[in-house]
């Protein structure tokens, strides 16, 4: 009996310790759910507040744009930007004041919900800012202002006085400028965009409509045009695309011959409604990557994303994600100034200058070119007089019409660097059908041998240049500053090197084509150092400059490499792109890479338009 009644004690010991093992586990299990619970509750408030940052950020965009929608530039416009900031937002130094949110009543719009009110705070701190000029003694500017800006989500449920994870910070480059529109973006145009080949856009990209195709389209020595298929000869964009209210992407069928596409001038003419070419119904992520739009690279053969995109010295090998795609409301950037055709602005600019008292010199009919090279310096072409008293030159051609047109000017060498700051360079007669004059721009010694590598200087010159005529940029030059030409413009192996910095700023703003030779002819990549080597051994450069014309522009790229680091942009033509990737490295033959740099430092000459732009920048999302 003794064991017996053990062996129920033993039983009640056991189920006691079952029943304690259960407890433990409930209670184990109920508070993993109820974490759960909890995490789950934080995620939403972080969606909400990151919502909310989001939601600030466009009201401190449209806010500020819609206060200075109806003013101009000004001397005085940077005191009143700083003071429409001050209305809405909070120095950056007051981010972590717990009072500050309520005492300063920049919380907005206050929205009461279930768990509390919600809403944003902004928060500001200035940076650098260039200053506006007219140009009316000097040479004209844009206005820029630089400002780091956060925008704190506050979800409904949270502390606002408080410290909460619940919050979102999110932080902001902006900068408040009067550039003119086409020059915010690596391509603009209101036209259509056409991408043939392996074509890579570094930087944001604003068209009406986009034709994309793998096929590349170029002339070989029998002024034929030959077209290959390479399924990873993509174009590749690595921004933001901003097509038209109305605007759609299209692709042209693999299997279509591009030859039957093209005109009397033997350039590309395909439009959106050429047999062969389909519009993308779903320009989403998801439905790019199904249409392999702007993903070259396949994501089970490449697992390398840190290629996406190569340092700024080199062109870009593309990656294995699609950009945004968005319909805009805002609209394309409008024409390069005030509405005005380039033109129309150069014709204003001679004008002008002549009514200024500028220093004139004048090309007689049977006069030779004139030249600005020291090793002329004895033969009576060249110019040599003393700085004029305002910095500017007018030579006035009145050579007979010629075809092509003659030689007027030709610019070499850093005479003028220094003693003049606006050149202006036109016929005799400006009328609306005037003569017309050439003028070359390069190293003096690449004229005389085109064959040879050249040695002396380049063309140095910081200012404006006004030319009624067409210009032939070949090779380097160092210049700082803006050409208008109304006219052709054609750049050959150029590149615009500086001895002082980096690269120069040049803007290039013609009302004529726009051709873009090749450069670097049959270079090579080298993928163990990432960079080209060109035949006789000499590192490509890039051409540090942003090109805009009222015509179309088409920059072909065979056996070629051609980097510009700037942007391009037209009117309301259409820009064709054509290029091939460099075999297995893929790397590309034609990028186009945005020069930031535009809202960072001066450029002299760029005119400022009429009316305000704010761009953002370096957008990136904190829990604090």
């Amino acid at each position: 009996m003794t064991i017996l009644r053990n062996e129920k004690g033993a039983a009640l010991l056991i189920v006691f310790l079952i029943l304690i093992l259960f407890t433990v586990l409930g209670i184990s299990v109920m508070t993993t759910t109820m974490q759960s619970a909890q995490i789950r509750k934080f995620t939403d408030s972080e969606i909400e507040g990151k919502m909310l940052a989001d939601i600030g950020l466009t009201y401190f965009q449209e806010y500020i744009e819609e206060k200075l929608k109806d003013k101009k530039p000004s001397e005085n416009i940077d005191r009143e930007v700083i003071s429409f900031i001050e209305e809405i937002a909070s120095p950056m130094h007051t981010i972590e004041d717990k009072n500050n949110i309520e005492s300063k009543k920049i919380l907005l719009p206050k929205v009461k919900g279930e768990r509390g009110e919600s809403g944003f705070a902004i928060f500001y701190e200035l940076g650098n800012k260039i200053e506006y000029s007219d140009g009316s003694s000097e040479l004209s500017q844009p206005y820029v202002r630089k400002v780091a800006v956060s925008v704190l989500g506050i979800p409904s449920g949270s502390n606002v006085s408080g410290t909460s994870q619940k919050k979102v910070r999110l932080n902001a480059t902006v900068y408040i400028n009067t550039i003119p529109a086409p020059f915010h973006s690596a391509v603009s145009t209101k036209g259509n965009l056409l991408l043939f080949g392996g074509t890579n856009i570094i930087g944001n990209v604003a068209a009406n409509n986009i034709i994309t195709t793998n096929q590349y389209y170029y002339k070989d020595e029998d002024e034929k045009f030959q077209t290959e298929k390479e399924d990873d000869n993509i174009p590749y964009i690595e921004g933001k695309v901003m097509l038209s209210n109305t605007g759609q992407l299209y692709q042209v069928d693999k299997n279509k011959d591009l030859s039957s596409y093209q005109d009397d001038k033997k350039k590309p003419n395909v439009t959106t409604s050429s047999e062969g070419v389909t519009k993308i119904p779903d320009f989403s992520l998801v439905g790019l990557k199904k249409e392999k739009l702007f993903t070259p690279l396949d994501t089970d053969t490449d697992t390398d994303r840190e290629e996406r995109s190569a340092p700024s010295d080199a062109p870009c090998i593309p990656g294995l994600e699609p950009p945004m795609v968005e319909a805009t409301h805002r609209g394309i950037p409008d024409l390069f100034y005030d509405q005005k055709k380039v033109g129309e602005y150069i014709q204003q600019q001679l004008a002008d200058a002549k009514e200024s008292g500028t220093e004139l010199i004048t090309i007689g009919e049977t006069d030779e070119p004139i030249t600005f090279d020291e090793k002329d310096k004895d033969n009576g072409f060249s110019y040599y007089g003393n700085t004029p008293p305002n910095k500017k030159l007018y030579i006035e051609s009145e050579q007979p019409d010629g075809n092509p047109s003659p030689l007027t000017v030709r610019l070499t060498g850093n005479e003028l660097k220094d003693k003049i700051n606006k050149l202006y360079i036109a016929p005799s007669d400006t009328s609306n059908t005037p003569k017309s004059v050439t003028v070359e721009m390069g190293r003096q010694d690449t004229f005389e041998k085109l064959d040879s590598e050249p040695k002396e200087e380049p063309f140095t010159y910081n200012g404006i240049i006004v030319i009624r005529g067409n210009l032939d940029i070949y090779n380097d030059i160092d210049m700082n500053g803006v050409i208008y030409v109304d006219g052709d413009v054609v750049i050959r192996e150029a590149t615009n090197k500086s001895k002082e910095k980096d690269n120069n700023k040049l803007a290039i703003i013609a009302s004529g084509s726009l051709t873009l030779a090749n450069r670097y002819i049959e270079a090579k990549f080298d993928d163990n150092v990432k960079k080209w080597t060109s035949k006789n051994g000499v590192e490509p450069s890039p051409l540090y400059a942003f090109l805009y014309t009222d015509n179309s522009l088409d920059i072909y790229s065979h056996i070629s490499v051609n980097h510009i680091i700037g942007g391009i942009g037209i009117g309301d033509g259409q820009i064709a792109l054509n290029t091939s990737r460099e075999g297995a490295s893929r790397a590309a033959r034609l990028t186009i890479q945005f020069n930031r740099k535009i809202f960072e430092e001066a450029f002299p000459g760029l005119p400022s338009d009429q009316q305000f732009f704010l761009d953002l920048y370096d957008i990136e999302y904190t829990v604090p």
